[in-house]
């Protein structure tokens, strides 16, 4: 019996070969008759709405005449979630050599040529190739700063055209805004009313608060503003509420005020008008962190004086004290920063420090439930005294490498282990010029098809600001900077923008 079903099978196997071949015109499938596509990189950056040109001249080998050769440049729009035969590609080309002026939306494109014998219809298809794609101001660091009247302005530095774009709300939107600034977010996938038309949108947006309580949001396609503090949530502008920042999880954006977490969906989820709502009224500050899976967070509640979570859904929960059960306020203390470390099993921390006596300090460690994802205080640390922690007024936690604070202290760069086995470290930064002020650090990360891992340093000299950028490695800047980028103004913060970047985990949540 096995031996029937054996040959049974073979005879299977045979027709089935045979099948296969007979499907193909055996004058093209020889060696004789081909077509082969090379010379197309595997992925091209390029900016859009910039007479800007995507380029690309393949080599094809082919058995063909060349007059007998004709060519299909296409590309699939990035909102298809499959890409085959039942997915309709546009074609841009039909020459041999692609010269195609870019003027589409941010995202990552799929591209291929198509090579086809006109006498035959034999034809070859090359790999798809990845085509990212940039407005103006779409890749890069934004940067937010206070200006010469003291209030708050952004530049940006184009990684595309390696060019610093100074002044942009002054120079490019409706103006700088009143106050010096307090925060600066990139949200992707953000909902909101297209200035243009009045219909629903959505896109990556900039989020800009000022310590005079302005919110702004701007779309970074153009840098219109698409909403403010007047008109970002359903209950209305009500005097007196703080506006701090915006976060997202993996499914909303979350608007942190001194009133309550206010959350809408990104368009990932569903398309909206974007306005915010709240389910409760708890409050927040700039100081939170995003756990591991991206969908729950920790803040430091200012107005209350302890610690809120808040999952992606707008849900709040309090935390629990090392006891295991909710803490109670912490009156005697105020939060001087926060971060999340992933090395390892994935801690966040949260600096504090005695409101009465700046030499005491304390790090919380916070600690989320692998399976209900819910925060507890782990344990409590008091930082000791003399160290340059201890009296360090700008810190940074590495993100994905390593478990160490950085701190400043005396103009110099240290590194304090939060698993109190190695001793406070100096770091040695490259290239820093001595007669510069170092006022911000911050370890940025980004997991895309371009994936980099660095320590961003800004100094002050005057109205002058620098920031170095340094590759990290084991958690320590090396070599000479990557990077540098000058401009004018008082330093406050940067953040990352790519169109690349369409959910949370790909770069950090950073504290502000």
């Amino acid at each position: 019996m096995k031996k029937i079903h054996f040959t049974l099978l073979m005879t299977i196997v045979a027709l089935l070969s045979l099948q296969s071949c007979s499907s193909d015109d055996s004058s093209y499938g020889t060696d004789k008759t081909n077509i082969q596509i090379s010379g197309i990189e595997s992925r091209y950056s390029v900016t859009s709405f910039a007479g800007r040109y995507l380029e690309i001249n393949p080599q094809i080998t082919s058995s063909f005449a060349d007059d007998d050769l004709e060519y299909s440049w296409a590309y699939y729009d990035p909102t298809v979630q499959t890409i085959g035969p039942s997915e309709k590609a546009k074609v841009i080309s039909t020459d041999r050599n692609l010269k195609y002026e870019v003027n589409m939306l941010d995202g990552n494109y799929k591209f291929y040529l198509t090579v086809t014998s006109k006498s035959t219809g034999y034809g070859q298809q090359s790999q798809l190739f990845d085509v990212t794609v940039s407005s103006a101001l779409s890749k890069g660091f934004y940067i937010i700063k206070e200006n010469g009247n003291g209030d708050t302005d952004i530049d940006f530095y184009s990684t595309m055209e390696e060019t610093l774009i100074s002044n942009v709300l002054s120079e490019k939107s409706d103006g700088a805004i009143k106050g010096k600034p307090r925060s600066l977010d990139i949200i992707p996938n953000m909902c909101y009313i297209n200035p243009d038309d009045g219909e629903k949108a959505s896109g990556t947006c900039v989020s800009i608060t000022t310590d005079d309580d302005k919110a702004r949001w701007y779309r970074i396609l153009d840098m219109k503003k698409v909403m403010d503090e007047t008109n970002c949530t359903y209950d209305g502008y009500v005097a007196g509420r703080k506006p701090y920042r915006t976060v997202y999880s993996s499914y909303s954006g979350h608007y942190l005020s001194s009133s309550a977490v206010f959350t809408s969906y990104l368009s990932s989820v569903m398309l909206s008008i974007g306005k915010f709502a709240t389910i409760g009224d708890n409050g927040s500050s700039t100081h939170v962190i995003r756990n591991g899976k991206n969908m729950y967070f920790v803040t430091w509640n200012e107005g209350e004086q302890r610690f809120g979570e808040i999952d992606y859904n707008g849900s709040y929960f309090p935390v629990n004290g090392t006891d295991g059960t909710p803490m109670v306020r912490l009156d005697n203390v105020e939060c001087l920063s926060s971060g999340m470390c992933l090395a390892g099993s994935g801690t966040g921390y949260f600096i504090m420090q005695d409101k009465n006596d700046s030499a005491k300090r304390w790090i919380y460690y916070i600690e989320f439930d692998p399976s209900t994802s819910m925060a507890s205080i782990a344990k409590i640390k008091e930082v000791e005294a003399g160290s340059h922690l201890a009296k360090s007024s700008v810190t940074a936690v590495n993100c994905l490498q390593s478990t160490v604070v950085y701190n400043i202290d005396g103009n110099k760069l240290y590194s304090y282990d939060l698993n109190g086995i190695v001793a406070e470290k100096e770091l040695p930064l490259a290239g820093l010029a001595a007669d510069e002020t170092v006022t911000y650090i911050a370890n940025r990360f980004l997991k895309a098809n371009d994936s980099w891992d660095r320590l961003f340093v800004g100094t002050q000299k005057g109205n002058t600001y620098k920031i170095y950028i340094y590759d990290v490695v084991g958690g320590e800047p090396v070599g000479q900077p990557v990077k540098t980028i000058s401009g004018s103004g008082k330093l406050r913060k940067i953040d990352y923008a790519d169109p690349e970047i369409t959910k949370a985990g790909q770069t950090p949540l950073l504290d502000d």
